[in-house]
């Protein structure tokens, strides 16, 4: 068995105190019991092993009936036999349940309640709620077993506390074997792997909530570093990337003022120096300052093009030279310019170093 199972015999009203029978295990050993208050620390105990809690309780607040596994291994077969048993049972909310051991288990919706109220005064969680009957052997005999105690006599769910009328009517003179206390250790050790049926299903199933484990805790730490250490590092890399951007654009920018100027021209001075050049004779040296911002928004998206011998005259007309490694991107750049309303023409010309070269000039539309 992985992990401890405290078992907890489960007292009959809600308001009962934290004393009852109960059974610390671990890898099939017999830890601790005791009928006290002692489980409550153990079920606290956050430095040793998890624990899973397990309520057991008597036939006189459940009732067994056995079927054949068979019958119940689909989800179906045990929602229908859930709905007859419900059916059947006598009160007002009555609750079922089903396992693929074979097993019905009826109860009260009440007493389910109660059980679950009494663990939540308790400050404690049930994992599942077992029928102490289910832990006795199903083999068409009767069995006894002693739940610290409490006795419970059972013969394939067919079970019954220690009552002298009872015994006399349904037991008789058969006989009935006992189950000493290490063959119901060997029981309780294989509760906390799977039981024969647990109670706690339907409207009661057990909602669980997330707890870490404490031996992954630095796995949760180091993993939550990386998270937030990739929120950081995106934003980081993508204002490196635009400041690349924005650095290669200012030196185009640069460089065209600068060829257009025939003088050296930072990208912050450059239309300040431009707009002095042109002065403020007329449409045409307004024109200008439009074409060369035409012609360099036109070649932002074209990082492979470049441009020199720019000049513009009197007349209106940009003249300048393109090159470019891909004589597609250049295209696009005329392509651009003439979609955006300037008259060009372009003539290729030799570029020297394999690269392709075409001499434009723009103007303004008539």
């Amino acid at each position: 068995m992985v992990g401890r199972a405290l078992l907890l015999w489960l007292p009959g009203r809600a308001d009962a105190p934290a004393a009852c029978p109960w059974w610390e295990v671990a890898d099939g050993r017999l830890l601790a019991h005791g009928t006290d208050s002692g489980w409550l620390p153990r079920s606290a105990d956050r430095a040793r092993e998890p624990v899973t809690t397990i309520g057991l309780v008597g036939p006189a607040d459940v009732r067994l009936e056995a079927r054949d596994p068979d019958d119940l291994a689909s989800a179906q077969a045990r929602t229908a036999a859930r709905l007859q048993a419900e059916d059947k049972a006598l009160g007002a909310d009555p609750h079922a349940a089903t396992s693929t051991a074979g097993w019905i288990a009826t109860t009260d919706a009440a007493r389910m309640q109660g059980w679950l109220d009494w663990a939540t005064v308790q400050d404690v969680a049930l994992d599942r709620i077992v029928p102490a009957a289910a832990l006795l052997p199903r083999d068409g005999d009767w069995h006894e077993a002693r739940f610290g105690p409490h006795k419970v006599i059972a013969k394939d769910g067919l079970a019954m506390p220690d009552d002298p009328a009872l015994m006399a009517a349904l037991v008789g003179d058969d006989f009935v074997h006992s189950l000493d206390n290490e063959a119901l250790l060997d029981r309780f050790a294989n509760l906390e792997d799977g039981v024969p049926i647990d109670l706690r299903q339907g409207r009661f199933a057990r909602v669980r909530r997330w707890k870490p484990d404490p031996k992954r805790l630095r796995e949760f730490a180091i993993l939550v570093g990386l998270i937030l250490l990739a929120a950081i590092a995106i934003p980081v890399a993508k204002a490196l990337k635009w400041d690349a951007e924005a650095g290669a654009l200012d030196r185009e920018t640069a460089a065209i003022a600068t060829a257009a100027l025939g003088r050296p021209v930072t990208a912050e001075a450059a239309e300040a120096e431009l707009r002095t050049a042109l002065g403020s004779g007329g449409a045409a040296r307004a024109d200008a300052t439009q074409m060369i911002a035409s012609l360099l928004a036109a070649m932002q998206p074209e990082v492979g093009v470049e441009a020199g011998m720019i000049d513009w005259n009197a007349s209106g007309t940009l003249s300048a030279r393109l090159v470019s490694a891909d004589s597609a991107a250049v295209n696009r750049v005329l392509l651009t310019l003439q979609q955006r309303g300037w008259i060009v023409t372009a003539n290729p010309v030799a570029g020297g170093d394999g690269r392709a070269a075409v001499d434009l000039t723009m103007r303004g539309g008539a």
